[in-house]
């Protein structure tokens, strides 16, 4: 299946202009994440997220699916030695695809069983959306979808990204732009 691969992981060339808020988010959201399985492996290009975890936790992230045109090299992406992966990263990538739900079932594949996936997304009202995301997905609309890719939610968290500026804008993003991050656990062995 035929998919597209998002431009850029998570805007971080947008974000990066205010260091400091950027910075403290990273750190805010990586600190969510305590339960990791490994091998590990991040979807997308390499991002700041992925990298700050190598760091805190010591491990090794396989970067996989970075310029992916075609479904099935997904699929058979394992580790070096055939394992399926313990943890999978999905960070800022669902809302750039065309299809979010063919994207989850690959993935579900290819984790383990007791395997985790944490996905995180934007979520905002629609006066902020952006014209690069095919998809704006709120709370419910994530829950039905991770439901259909057997998927269960463990826990979700609202991640805020503090950027002061001025205007009507960025004062609506103070406190209306979030990132969501969700952990996921299977619902059902792959098939």
């Amino acid at each position: 299946m035929k998919f597209t691969v998002p431009f850029n992981s998570e805007s971080e060339i947008d974000l990066q202009n205010n260091r400091w808020s950027f910075q403290n988010f990273v750190n805010r959201f990586t600190r969510q994440i305590v339960d990791i399985k490994e091998p590990v492996a991040d979807v997308g290009r390499e991002n700041l997220k992925s990298k700050r975890l190598a760091e805190i936790y010591g491990i090794r992230i396989t970067q996989i699916g970075n310029d992916i045109k075609d479904w099935d090299e997904i699929l058979i992406t394992q580790t070096a030695n055939g394992e399926d992966w313990g943890t999978i990263f999905l960070f800022e990538i669902l809302e750039h695809l065309l299809s979010p739900l063919e994207m989850l079932r690959g993935l579900h594949y290819i984790l383990s069983d007791d395997g985790i996936l944490y996905v995180s997304l934007p979520q905002r009202p629609k006066f902020l959306w952006t014209s690069h995301h095919f998809h704006e997905i709120d709370h419910s609309r994530c829950r039905y979808l991770f439901t259909k890719a057997n998927f269960e939610i463990e826990w979700h968290r609202r991640i805020y990204f503090w950027n002061f500026g001025f205007g009507i804008r960025p004062a609506f993003r103070l406190f209306f732009d979030f990132t969501t991050l969700y952990k996921l656990r299977k619902i059902a062995p792959r098939t």
